[in-house]
């Protein structure tokens, strides 16, 4: 095989609580969700996960 990039999966990145944000913000945001309210779950549910 020659040079080949690994593109980084976000999940294994974010925390389960985050994940499942994301999974459920990307539904809603398929209903009309609102953006920056579904960013800010999502930066809350990691920051949870991480005790901050």
């Amino acid at each position: 095989m020659k040079n080949v990039k690994i593109t980084p999966v976000y999940d294994s990145k974010l925390s389960s609580a985050a994940v499942e944000a994301v999974n459920n913000g990307l539904q809603e945001l398929l209903m009309g969700g609102n953006p920056e309210a579904i960013a800010k779950k999502i930066q809350d549910a990691q920051a949870r996960a991480l005790g901050k």
